[in-house]
């Protein structure tokens, strides 16, 4: 069985942790990770703006020891706005396969045979702020979200078998290229795929 990361992408309310719940349950074994767990106390949700660092690195923690007991499926569950949010975990698994050469787009499948995938939800409303701030269940304020949307990194994304290469890909567009023409662009790769 091919082991896999999955990080997920998107606002708060978009979806995501259902998501990410889906994709876990295909395996007894799977690991969801998630900054919002720190803040879980006593089953009641209590966030704190001062513990943000922890709280990632709470969830950090939690998906090394996920590679190292081989979880078949590990979800990161954050909302991996920009690049830097989920570049740690990419190269983590790239320093995990092949410690000299982090860069190496092959080292992603050697040894334990992870693969990465980004997902995202494909809700209608994933960068509707007004639906995000109705469905997302922390109590985000719509300003926060409508700053989230604005700083939202446009990353397209494609794993590339048919060229002999395996690993993980990513194209940066810049973020003032319209999200519609970026969707299309996703789609064109991964027919290629």
């Amino acid at each position: 069985m091919k082991k896999i990361v999955y990080i997920m992408r998107g606002l708060q309310g978009s979806g995501k942790s259902t998501l990410a719940k889906k994709i876990a349950s295909k395996s007894l074994d799977s690991v969801v990770c998630s900054a919002d767990d720190y803040f879980y106390k006593d089953g009641k949700y209590e966030w704190k703006a001062s513990e943000m660092k922890e709280a990632h690195e709470y969830c950090f923690n939690k998906f090394k020891t996920a590679l190292d007991q081989e979880s078949p499926i590990v979800v990161i569950d954050n909302t991996n706005i920009k690049w830097k949010h989920f570049r740690p975990y990419i190269q983590y698994v790239w320093d995990y396969h092949n410690n000299n050469n982090i860069y190496n787009v092959r080292a992603i499948d050697f040894k334990y045979q992870y693969k990465v995938k980004l997902i995202e939800p494909k809700t209608w409303w994933k960068f509707n702020p007004y639906q995000l701030y109705k469905k997302n269940t922390h109590g985000v304020p719509i300003e926060t979200i409508e700053r989230n949307i604005k700083n939202w990194d446009n990353i397209i994304y494609f794993n590339r078998k048919k060229w002999g290469f395996m690993g993980f890909y990513q194209v940066f567009i810049p973020q003032r290229l319209p999200r519609r023409l970026c969707t299309l662009i996703q789609r064109v790769l991964n027919f290629l795929n």
